[in-house]
């Protein structure tokens, strides 16, 4: 019978791990772990090496164990093992480049050249051809970087469970099991925050005038967008970070109000055991079906986050993390975004 959870040090399988913490998320490029156990005779484990983390013989995390807690206690010896994927490395380190600043290239030829030093292969699901004019490197992480280059070009960066850096789309599948309150779901909350959201918003920006472009339009390139959903009037006045034209602050406006819309709803659900209905474990980045009117949430939600946790008192439980399939759309490009000047 396979074991709920194994870290595999060297080819040596350790078990009994009683606490267990694993978060994966569409925002973090690496996965996390922190396993916990009590035993009667102190376990060795060796510092700094590879490790790889299974759940129910599949693997979740291929990284390195960042921290490692031996600790002797009245009742045995104690040890913590937490960790991360091997991107972990991408998050920590500095972005240095050869060149402060890219010119005419493309998403993958950006990430392919923060990689190289590292190793890494990137594993494009997606591969957008569009090409950036400039695209200029800030004191940032690599991850920072990437994150920066995928935003702009609608995708994201995430890792496989052996540690490879996968470029992505967001929701282009589904789970196989939805959420329902009365069934499957033992506990959930919603966040439906209105603080964020507007009636209305206006994008201003600069433009260079030329022969071909008024005066008066280079002056004042404005974009107009509403938000019905709110019935107050709320107004607010946005000031593009760079150049733009009007096609381009129209597009931004559109873009705060459905995203922000988007983003003011979240809902944290709790399922129990690791897997669905139908014994695959449950995973981050896939559309569910929710039925938890209760709270207000109903329809397809985008799974951002998954925690899965073991513990004494509750056994395994997955903690999922919601939000609307909108709220990653594709912000407008603005040149000094670009350039790297701003977020």
């Amino acid at each position: 019978m396979s074991k709920p959870v194994a870290l595999k040090i060297d080819q040596k399988t350790y078990t009994g791990w009683t606490s267990v913490k694993i978060n994966r998320s569409v925002e973090t490029l690496a996965g996390r772990f922190d396993l916990q156990l009590t035993n009667a005779d102190p376990m060795p484990i060796p510092r700094g090496g590879p490790v790889e983390v299974l759940l129910y013989d599949q693997t979740i995390i291929t990284g390195f164990s960042d921290n490692i807690r031996p600790s002797i206690a009245p009742e045995g010896f104690r040890l913590q093992s937490a960790g991360r994927d091997k991107t972990g490395d991408l998050v920590d380190c500095s972005a240095l480049v050869d060149s402060q600043e890219l010119l005419n290239v493309t998403l993958r030829e950006i990430i392919e050249t923060l990689l190289e030093p590292f190793g890494f292969i990137g594993i494009f699901e997606v591969d957008p051809p569009e090409r950036f004019k400039k695209f200029s490197f800030q004191e940032e992480s690599v991850f920072e970087a990437i994150e920066r280059a995928c935003r702009l070009r609608g995708v994201f960066a995430s890792s496989n469970e052996l540690g490879d850096v996968v470029i992505q789309e967001y929701g282009k599948l589904r789970a196989n099991t939805g959420l329902v309150i009365g069934k499957n779901v033992i506990s959930a909350g919603s966040d439906l925050n209105e603080k964020t959201r507007f009636s209305e918003y206006r994008v201003f920006g600069q433009q260079a005038g030329s022969d071909n472009i008024s005066a008066t339009a280079s002056a004042e390139p404005e974009g107009f967008a509403a938000d019905k959903g709110v019935k107050r009037y709320r107004p607010l006045i946005i000031l593009a970070e760079g150049s733009v034209d009007s096609a381009i602050a129209q597009k931004r406006a559109e873009w705060e109000a459905a995203v922000r819309a988007a983003r003011a709803t979240s809902a944290e659900v709790t399922v129990q055991g690791w897997r669905d209905s139908t014994g695959a474990i449950w995973r981050e980045n896939r559309i569910v079906p929710c039925e938890m009117s209760a709270i207000g949430i109903t329809g397809d939600m985008l799974i951002k986050e998954i925690n899965y946790e073991l513990d004494n008192d509750s056994g395994e439980k997955t903690n999922l993390v919601l939000v609307r399939p909108d709220a990653y759309l594709t912000k407008p490009e603005i040149e000094q975004d670009e350039a790297g000047y701003n977020e």
